[in-house]
């Protein structure tokens, strides 16, 4: 009789087990064929909590559960434009927590889906020239290689002309002073990338990485005959290429290379007599001269 008794109970535990079990299988089933749209309210939802949130822990929570909302709905998503859609409202969401490296990978998968996406490369790219700006290692390779990149899907989507205000994250440091069209600022930034390159060495022919520096600087000129930093990167291209005639016993070019330097500095403040950088730049460079060291502050 007592077995009986315990054969009922064991009976019983294992039905609500399995009952428990085909529920929770049915809540999973359920879940993965819930629409994508009800994840992203869900996660925005939570993200209006976190913002509303005085407490840490609370905060951190609301944001953990967001995210977990954004992959599922991006799991879940059927189109690669509505990817692309959750993709950019999770790096809404990361720049609120300031989150770099994921910002940067949502960019990534921005970029594999949609290569012509200009929003996702150019935050993308300015992410790695502000890195470059601070001496990491390999960033101005991977500027320059990106900048060329961007330059053809650009000129393919006749995107050259668009303010670059209209693709900038506020949350990012000005890497660039003022205001540019993409064009200008797409070959003015692989100018420079050639350049720094060039002066470092990390190139295996710097005549021909100062060539290119030269050129797409000489064009960021012919379409911002007024963008200061232009000038500044010219001159300097032209002092490191006269400390590359130095460093072959040339020293006379190497001269001549420093005054080329001066002169498009002069160049400059014609060009934008208004700004102040282009008048402090000159006369820095005259007071180097004056000391005899014209090629020093160009570096």
């Amino acid at each position: 009789m007592a077995m009986r008794r315990l054969n009922k109970k064991v009976a019983f535990i294992g039905s609500a087990v399995v009952a428990f079990l085909l529920l929770a299988v049915i809540a999973v089933v359920l879940r993965l064929g819930q629409d994508p749209e009800e994840f992203i309210r869900d996660a925005e939802s939570e993200l209006k909590a976190a913002r509303q949130a005085t407490d840490e822990q609370t905060k951190e929570q609301n944001y953990k559960r967001a995210k977990q909302n954004f992959r599922s709905a991006y799991g879940r998503a059927k189109t690669d434009s509505l990817r692309e859609e959750i993709l950019f409202k999770m790096v809404d969401m990361y720049l609120e927590t300031q989150d770099w490296p994921h910002i940067l990978g949502c960019w990534e998968e921005v970029v594999k889906i949609n290569p012509e996406n200009a929003k996702a490369r150019y935050g993308r790219l300015k992410y790695f020239y502000i890195l470059a700006d601070t001496g990491a290692s390999g960033a101005w390779k991977e500027v320059h290689e990106q900048a060329s990149e961007f330059l053809k899907v650009a000129q393919d989507d006749e995107l050259l002309m668009k303010d670059t205000a209209e693709l900038d994250v506020s949350e990012m440091e000005a890497d660039v002073a003022g205001r540019h069209r993409l064009g200008p600022y797409l070959y003015l930034l692989r100018g420079r990338a050639a350049l720094e390159m060039a002066s470092m060495g990390t190139v295996t022919d710097k005549d021909q990485s100062l060539e290119q520096a030269v050129n797409d600087l000489q064009k960021v000129k012919e379409l911002e005959p007024n963008n200061i930093d232009a000038y500044w990167y010219l001159a300097r291209a032209a002092v490191t290429k006269g400390e590359i005639f130095a460093s072959r016993g040339n020293f006379e070019e190497r001269d001549k290379a420093a005054k080329q330097g001066l002169t498009i500095l002069e160049q400059a403040v014609n060009a934008a007599d208004d700004n102040p950088e282009a008048h402090i730049n000159l006369l820095t460079q005259k007071l180097n001269f004056a000391r005899g060291s014209g090629s020093e502050q160009l570096k």
